[in-house]
């Protein structure tokens, strides 16, 4: 008897033990995995998804363009690190007017300067902006191909602002807002010019509850001209011949397989470079559908590229719908041109 209630006090101890290690543990456990998915979901461009985190468990919620980009991104989600099941809410809905371009405000920092697209509140608020560029990246020219929206979220000065901080600090990248979501996408120099971003934004997100921040960095530099060589080499590729797709779809016709397997060895000759996969349209269509498709399209060569070797954690998939032509559109000609896939290298300053 009195080796059973030994046997009793030492399953009661263990079990305390368990429950306590479990208890102590589990914020941690959930961050981690809570981390893992915010770096898998980041490369997808993925602006309409949300998550929530449970333990190891994952829930996606909100809108994907295809079935075949929920399959994409519930795979990548179930295989990060540490994620024990995923929870698929995901629906599937083509980003309409009211969901993208009539709250969308993009800021942009390229190589050709700082560029403002989507929407804004008033003429007043994007001269304010405009002012605070000049003030942060002075050396940087302002481009503003904004429309106005009365009506927008009140905070957009604010939000814009913060956003606009964050972009400062990058070599190369964007900001992205719409009402309910701000994503920081590009690349920081080093250490201190990360902190940078995430000082500006951490301000932001005690002050506006209701927005939700995702932030995917790349501190991995590349010299000026290895990026030039690489971006020459993408280039001449891509000059007489383009990646082509089956009509309104994001299928790639079989006839360019040896154009992205040029592609792939240019890539795996450039191994330090990140890779931006730039998808356009011509204006033909909805402009929704057209925005949604030119990434569908980007997101279908990153997924070849990544299929024949290239590291996913380089290559970035974009589309620009019919935003930044190259040829004039009123010709038949014009909108072939414009109907493109582009490789754009990133280049520290």
């Amino acid at each position: 008897m009195a080796a059973f209630g030994k046997l009793l006090v030492a399953l009661l101890v263990f079990g305390a033990l368990g429950y306590f290690c479990v208890y102590r543990h589990a914020p941690l456990i959930e961050a981690a995995v809570d981390s893992e998915v915010r770096t898998a979901i980041a490369p997808t461009s993925a602006l309409f998804v949300a998550w929530d985190t449970s333990g190891r468990d994952v829930t996606l919620t909100g809108s994907v363009a295809s079935d075949d980009t929920r399959a994409r991104l519930v795979e990548r989600v179930a295989n990060a690190p540490g994620v024990r099941v995923v929870i698929d809410q995901l629906r599937i809905a083509v980003p309409t007017e009211s969901d993208v371009a009539a709250t969308l405000t993009e800021l942009t920092l390229d190589a050709t300067g700082l560029t403002l697209d989507g929407v804004g509140p008033s003429p007043e608020a994007i001269d304010e902006l405009q002012r605070l560029a000049t003030s942060e990246i002075p050396r940087q020219e302002f481009r503003s191909d904004a429309r106005i929206r009365p009506g927008l979220n009140e905070r957009w000065p604010q939000r814009m602002a913060a956003a606009l901080a964050a972009v400062s600090q990058l070599t190369r990248g964007s900001a992205a807002l719409t009402d309910e979501r701000l994503v920081v996408r590009g690349r920081v120099a080093g250490p201190a010019e990360r902190q940078a971003v995430d000082d500006a934004l951490s301000r932001l997100i005690e002050s506006d509850a209701d927005l939700v921040v995702d932030v995917a960095l790349d501190t991995t530099s590349i010299t000026d001209a290895a990026a030039a060589s690489c971006q020459q080499q993408f280039s001449q590729a891509l000059a007489n011949e383009q990646i082509r797709f089956a009509s309104g779809s994001a299928e790639i016709d079989a006839a360019s397989d040896a154009l992205l397997s040029t592609l792939a060895g240019i890539a795996t000759d450039c191994p330090d470079a990140r890779i931006e996969i730039a998808g356009h349209t011509d204006s033909m269509g909805d402009p929704a559908f057209n925005d949604a498709l030119s990434e569908q399209r980007a997101t279908a060569v990153r997924d070849n590229l990544i299929a024949r070797g290239i590291a996913p954690e380089r290559l970035t998939a974009r589309g620009y719908g019919s935003r930044r032509p190259i040829a004039d559109n009123a010709s038949r000609a014009g909108r072939v041109q414009n109907r493109r896939i582009e490789l754009i290298v990133s280049v520290a300053d």
